[in-house]
C-alpha cells in the first residue's frame, strides 16, 4: 500500500487534524484503494536530532515521516521552521515531498541541529516539540534524552534563557513558566568550557578558549573567562569541523561554538553565531584586523 502524508502548519484545537482533511482522504480512497492518506500538523509532531539521531514522528499515531511515499505541504506559513527542518529530513531519507517555496534555511536551534546532522556534523542530541508533546517525549521509557538536560529557547542568543535542569520537573516548570517561548531540549555535556572559533572565507582566523565560571553552566560573553590562544594550537579536527559548520549554513562569516565532552573528549558543535560581535565584546582590535584581511582578500580575488 502507498501512503501519503497530508501537513498543515498547526493543528485547530476545535477538530482533529484527521477529521478536518476527511474529504482528501476519502476522495483518494475512492480513487484508488490501494493508497492511503493521513493528515497531520507539523506542530503536533516531535523533533529529535543529534548524536548520529534523526527522527520526526507522531507520538499518538506512531507514524515517523519517512514513513510515507509521499508528503504534501498543504500549509506552513504559520511554522516555516518545522517546514524547514521536515524538508532536511525527508531529504536525507530521500524521500518524495510537495511543496510551494519553503525556504533552505532557518535559524532557529531545531533547525539548526536537522542540518547538522544531515551533514554529519557532531551535534548533541536535541529535542522540539509543543510543550504537551515535548514533556510526553521525555518520560518515555525509551527516550534517548536522559537527565540533566540543557534547556533552551530555540530563537534565543547569548545565553539568554538557558537554563540547566536536574529533572522533568524543571523542564516543565521552564515551559509553564514561559509559554511564549519555543524551547529545545538537549543533552547536557559536562565540560570545563568551549572554544569560540571566527570562520572567515572557509579559514579559521581567530581562537578564544572560554572557561565556565563555577556560578553558571553557560560559557557566554557574559559569565565566562576568555583567552584568546593561537589558531594552530586547536586541533586540526576541530576547525575542519567549525568550517563545515558554517558551510552548511550557507555563510561566510560566522562565530562557531564548540565544546569538549569532558568525559568522553568528543567535540560539539553547539552554535554558529550568524553576528559574531566584531565590533564589541572582547578582542576587538584583533576580530577587526582579521575581518579587515578577510575583506582585502575577497576584493583583491574579486578584481582579477
Amino acid at each position: 500500500m502507498k501512503k501519503i502524508l497530508l501537513l498543515v502548519a498547526r493543528q485547530n484545537p476545535q477538530i482533529d487534524t484527521a477529521k478536518r482533511h476527511r474529504l482528501f482522504a476519502e476522495s483518494i480512497k475512492n480513487k484508488d484503494r490501494s493508497v492511503r492518506l493521513t493528515a497531520a500538523a507539523l506542530d503536533e509532531l516531535v523533533y529529535l536530532a543529534g548524536d548520529g539521531i534523526a527522527k520526526i514522528y507522531h507520538p499518538i499515531k506512531g507514524f515517523d515521516l519517512k514513513d510515507f511515499d509521499l508528503v504534501v505541504f498543504k500549509t506552513f506559513s504559520a511554522e516555516p521552521e518545522l517546514a524547514i527542518v521536515a524538508q532536511i529530513y525527508l531529504r536525507m531519507h530521500q524521500r518524495r515531498y510537495l511543496e510551494d517555496g519553503i525556504p533552505d534555511v532557518g535559524v532557529s536551534k531545531h533547525v539548526c541541529a536537522f542540518n547538522r546532522q544531515a551533514h554529519r556534523l557532531p551535534h548533541p542530541l536535541t529535542l522540539y516539540a509543543r510543550p504537551r508533546q515535548l514533556i510526553t517525549a521525555l518520560r518515555q521509557p525509551d527516550s534517548p534524552l536522559k537527565p540533566p538536560y540543557i534547556v533552551k529557547d530555540t530563537l534565543g542568543r547569548k545565553g539568554h534563557e538557558n537554563y540547566l535542569c536536574q529533572n522533568i520537573a524543571q523542564v516543565s516548570h521552564i515551559l509553564k513558566a514561559h509559554p511564549e517561548i519555543g524551547y529545545v531540549v538537549q543533552r547536557y555535556i559536562v565540560n570545563d568550557g568551549d572554544w569560540r572559533l571566527l570562520v572567515l572565507g572557509n579559514r579559521v582566523r581567530l581562537a578564544m578558549r572560554r572557561t565556565l565560571s563555577p556560578s553558571s553552566h553557560k560559557s557566554n560573553a557574559l559569565v565566562a573567562f576568555k583567552e584568546l590562544v593561537s589558531v594552530s594550537s586547536v586541533p586540526p579536527v576541530i576547525r575542519r569541523d567549525a568550517i563545515r559548520a558554517v558551510r552548511a549554513e550557507r555563510l561566510t562569516v560566522a562565530g562557531v561554538d564548540i565544546v569538549i565532552d569532558k568525559d568522553r573528549g568528543d567535540h560539539y558543535i553547539l552554535e554558529v553565531n550568524r553576528g559574531p560581535q566584531l565590533d564589541s565584546g572582547r578582542f576587538i582590535d584583533q576580530k577587526m584586523e582579521c575581518y579587515s584581511d578577510y575583506l582585502l582578500e575577497t576584493v583583491k580575488k574579486g578584481s582579477k
